[in-house]
């Protein structure tokens, strides 16, 4: 079982805090120890490294239009080479309605993003019930 290193760059922090983006650089291994551990499929088992990146609607929309051909902005976007982007402005929006706060529903996009390279996919219904479930099992597990 190899863990990839990860590396979270913050673009755009949004009202998240210095505390709130040291607590997700250090849930980081925590995380992906617990997802390689438990799901062997999908890309991050080879991964030497991921890159995790905070950025702000703008962005993502940016990204999601030049790669997705879809110009409607996302939560996260995952490229199999190991990138994740994460709207901070998708956070502070949902924070309140799924009752996560701002940090949790940060962290919740990370879990989400890093499923999707261990092979989990959200396109069908099943599938993204699945999902969920496993990114809430792993956001209950970690989160304080």
């Amino acid at each position: 079982m190899t863990v990839p290193e990860a590396e979270l760059f913050v673009h755009y922090a949004g009202a998240l805090t210095e505390a709130d983006i040291e607590w997700l650089h250090k849930r980081l291994p925590e995380i992906l120890t617990e997802v390689v551990t438990c799901h062997s499929g999908g890309e991050l088992s080879s991964l030497p490294e991921l890159e995790l990146t905070l950025v702000d609607d703008a962005t993502l929309a940016e990204v999601h239009q030049e790669f997705l051909a879809d110009p409607t902005v996302t939560d996260v976007i995952t490229f199999p080479h190991g990138e994740i982007l994460v709207s901070v402005d998708r956070a502070v929006q949902r924070a309140e309605e799924f009752g996560k706060g701002l940090r949790g529903e940060t962290f919740l996009y990370l879990i989400h993003g890093i499923l999707h390279l261990a092979g989990f996919d959200d396109k069908e219904p099943a599938d993204a019930e699945k999902m969920a479930c496993e990114q809430e099992r792993i956001w209950a597990k970690f989160v304080d």
